[in-house]
């Protein structure tokens, strides 16, 4: 009969307003934040990019070669740095697209409360600071305090040791092992060391060896100098604390007394370094001095 019918099908663009969709992102396993279109991180950081409704399939582009194929898995940055910085763009098995922009700031070193403390054969304290004047054969101990926080070390004459929370220990200190050790933490911060080792020819004259120091450590804050074997001799006494900056200097005239004393009543505790020359000779003496509270 040659009959014929017609159906006239009109296909509409997707409407992705009516789906609901949103960003969705955590920041180092927090609870998730929806429906931004920017977020602030710190390097360092982790943070998973997603899209809502659950279950949708999205694609991802973003810079730095953060991409992910079409599927409803998350996009997971653990260790965000400045170059992921940038705007990631997501697009769902309809053709509908998100954007979220994510700003990477450099991590702030200066807000971690960490101390770079060491200590000598001579002393079971540990001291904070960021120098130390030590002689040379002493076995010195450096660290990153609290306990806990791992770290790399780089220094002179080879010394180094890998990223971990230990100890490092240089034993029996020789002049080249003189120098900057520089501590770098897991987030890429650094703080450096100063270590200076004295030569012990320049310390420990074997005639100025007779003076003792004592009492050491000092409880009550006077240091005596048993200076009976020389008599009628010009003597200095300087003392210098861990930084090597002068604290109390004393000059003892020939005609001084068999015991002679320091004053360190109003220096902090802690360890020193005093150092005994003869006024008309190049000798020198070197003697650590530990000072309690």
């Amino acid at each position: 009969e040659g009959c014929s019918l017609q159906l006239v099908v009109d296909v509409q663009p997707f409407d992705c307003s009516s789906a609901g969709l949103q960003t969705s992102y955590s920041i180092n396993g927090a609870t998730a934040v929806t429906g931004q279109a920017q977020v602030t991180i710190t390097e360092g950081d982790a943070i998973d990019l997603g899209i809502l409704p659950i279950g949708t399939a999205f694609s991802v582009n973003g810079p730095n070669g953060n991409d992910k194929p079409l599927n409803n898995d998350i996009l997971n940055i653990s260790d965000a740095q400045t170059a992921d910085a940038g705007t990631y763009t997501f697009t769902t098995t309809e053709g509908c697209s998100l954007q979220l922009v994510v700003d990477v700031q450099p991590f702030d070193c200066s807000s971690l409360n960490y101390e770079l403390q060491y200590s000598s054969n001579e002393s079971s304290e540990f001291v904070s600071t960021q120098s130390a004047t030590v002689i040379e054969g002493e076995t010195i101990i450096i660290r990153l305090a609290p306990e806990s926080v791992s770290f790399s070390i780089t220094g002179p004459n080879q010394n180094s040791k890998p990223f971990d929370n230990e100890e490092f220990i240089i034993t029996d200190a020789v002049t080249d092992d003189q120098g900057v050790y520089v501590f770098t933490t897991g987030n890429g911060c650094s703080f450096n060391f100063d270590l200076t080792i004295t030569p012990n020819e320049t310390l420990s004259n074997p005639s100025l060896d007779k003076i003792t120091v004592y009492p050491n450590p000092v409880t009550y804050g006077t240091l005596f100098l048993a200076l009976d074997e020389f008599m009628n001799q010009a003597l200095t006494a300087n003392l210098f604390d861990v930084y090597g900056k002068l604290v109390i200097s004393k000059e003892f005239a020939i005609n001084h007394r068999q015991e002679e004393s320091l004053n360190i009543t109003s220096l902090s505790g802690g360890l020193y370094i005093l150092e005994i020359s003869l006024i008309d000779s190049n000798e020198t003496l070197l003697k650590k001095v530990i000072k309690l509270d």
